[in-house]
């Protein structure tokens, strides 16, 4: 017995809705994976922005650092407290290095002894003064 046209239009239909449905799916799947390539896209793109953000904050706790005392944390300031470069190379305010009339005092930075004898220089770190200035 030959299918009935009703049947084959059913057959059509379903055959339509099948197809439909696939179409559909295959936009679906195509639409998660371009979601998907951007989430992956932001999530490096703030990975980048987190190591930038704590570059900045590491050169300014640096920089910070660089216009204070190690010692005492007082902020230079070029006139009462100015940096004094040690033997070993790293600087304290002038008050620390000769704190006391003391003539041997320990770096805070790598703490080396530097001994001060009578008629040593006092070399004033100029770098960090000049940026203390500005």
């Amino acid at each position: 017995m030959a299918p009935s046209s009703s049947n084959k239009r059913e057959e059509r239909l379903e055959k339509r809705t099948v197809e439909k449905l696939g179409e559909e799916e295959e936009k679906d799947r195509k639409e998660r994976e371009q979601i998907e390539r951007e989430i992956r896209e932001m999530e490096r793109t703030l990975a980048e922005f987190d190591r930038g953000t704590q570059a900045i904050a590491q050169h300014d706790q640096s920089s910070l650092r660089m216009k204070t005392c190690r010692k005492c944390q007082r902020p230079y300031n070029g006139q009462r407290y100015f940096p004094v470069a040690l033997e070993c190379g790293h600087t304290e305010c002038n008050r620390c290095r000769f704190e006391d009339n003391r003539q041997i005092s320990r770096c805070a930075e790598c703490r080396k002894l530097s001994i001060i004898l009578r008629g040593d220089r006092i070399y004033k770190n100029i770098m960090i003064s000049k940026s203390v200035e500005k």
